[in-house]
């Protein structure tokens, strides 16, 4: 199940993000390898969480580690990770919260969608960090689903790519302000952009 959506955010409420984004009370946080807490697959086919030295040579580790380099603002914490320490008990993790909450609430409404229990909330900024693409991968080890909303008009190469359990693509969506793709939870990884940068905000699910 793929869905490509339009409209996803109401006009004055991109407009006001768009405002404030400049502003000190929106800040990005630089993660030196964000897919690190995601989950990969090692060549055997073994989900794992963490970097671990006996999955992963040295030489490798270093050059993943900096191919998935990103900028986050991070609204609700992974639900995996409210148990670490200094982690908020409720996930909310941001002034934001409740703005895209209700983004999340629009679209589950217009989609008519059930859901039970958001597991993430995440808004991702990406730029030219010499690195072709970031590292296929799923959220999370459990049963999702997942939304993602491109906050500005990037770089079209800067493409999300989606594949199916043989690893083969099976949809590419060029990242268009406003727009959207509902997915679960399949691999998938986006391409950096050559110009400017991609924001995207990020809604796991159950």
């Amino acid at each position: 199940m793929i869905k490509h959506l339009k409209n996803v955010i109401k006009k004055n409420n991109l407009k006001k993000f768009k405002e404030d984004i400049d502003n000190i009370s929106f800040p990005f946080y630089l993660q030196v390898s964000a897919i690190n807490k995601a989950s990969v697959k090692d060549k055997n086919g073994t989900w794992y969480t963490e970097y671990k030295d006996k999955k992963l040579s040295k030489s490798n580790k270093k050059k993943e580690i900096y191919n998935d380099c990103i900028f986050e603002h991070c609204v609700l914490v992974r639900k995996e990770n409210r148990n670490s320490v200094g982690a908020p008990s409720n996930g909310i993790n941001s002034n934001w919260a409740n703005f895209f909450i209700n983004i999340f609430q629009d679209f589950c409404a217009k989609e008519k969608i059930t859901q039970t229990e958001l597991y993430r909330i995440s808004v991702n900024l990406t730029f030219a960090n010499g690195y072709k693409q970031c590292r296929q991968h799923q959220d999370h080890p459990y049963d999702h689903r997942q939304l993602i909303v491109y906050l500005n008009n990037a770089d079209p190469i800067s493409k999300t790519i989606i594949l199916n359990d043989k690893n083969k693509i099976i949809k590419k969506i060029t990242p268009k302000e406003n727009t959207g793709v509902f997915f679960d939870n399949k691999p998938h990884y986006h391409i950096y952009p050559k110009k400017g940068y991609r924001m995207v905000a990020i809604f796991t699910f159950k």
